[in-house]
């Protein structure tokens, strides 16, 4: 005796047809902007398909169970509150009303630029302050601010090597940056040296 069975294939199981992130831009210190294309969905319009966004500062390593952010029926968005010179590694993957996410792991990267306030002032309070502020002897040079510094004609903005915050940090017999601190104020100089 022979019989045949009939699998009825549930549709709304399946889960959005999604080429991935196609860019990420940074904006700034702590703010990416994200665009791709739109999902396509059997039974989800477009408009109601949601965009997860996975981040991680190692590639690979995102946590596919806990979205970063996510959002509804865009096919763009911005991150924000993000750290100040960090590599991020995106990934963006759809998923439709049912519940299902497709697994793309098309990925890009974004560093986010260096900040003033956070990245560079502390080293500058930590190594020069004492002697090149209002409060020191300056020698023509006042890193107490980000105007005071601008104003001494120290920094040209997006080129380190003719920048004397950068070429002459070593002028004490000790030393004056550590190659971190060395790295980080050049890559801020050659980002714009921004106020940020």
């Amino acid at each position: 005796m022979s019989s045949s069975f009939v699998v009825a294939m549930d549709s709304s199981l399946t889960p959005p047809e999604f080429s991935g992130l196609a860019s990420a831009t940074t904006l700034g210190t702590n703010s990416i902007y994200l665009a791709w294309d739109s999902a396509v969905d059997d039974e989800t319009p477009s408009e109601a398909i949601t965009y997860n966004v996975y981040l991680a500062t190692q590639e690979g390593e995102q946590n596919y169970d806990l979205p970063y952010e996510s959002i509804v029926g865009s096919v763009e968005m911005t991150l924000a509150g993000l750290d100040s010179r960090t590599n991020y590694f995106i990934v963006v993957r759809a998923q439709d009303e049912d519940g299902s996410e497709e697994s793309n792991t098309i990925g890009q990267q974004a560093l986010t630029l260096t900040s003033y306030s956070v990245n560079v002032q502390p080293t500058l309070n930590n190594r020069c302050f004492s002697c090149h502020s209002s409060f020191g002897n300056n020698y023509g040079v006042d890193v107490s601010n980000y105007n005071n510094l601008m104003n001494s004609n120290i920094v040209v903005p997006f080129d380190a090597s003719s920048s004397e915050l950068s070429t002459k940090g070593n002028h004490h017999s000790s030393g004056w940056y550590n190659s971190t601190e060395q790295s980080t104020i050049d890559t801020w100089i050659n980002e714009g040296a921004l106020e940020n």
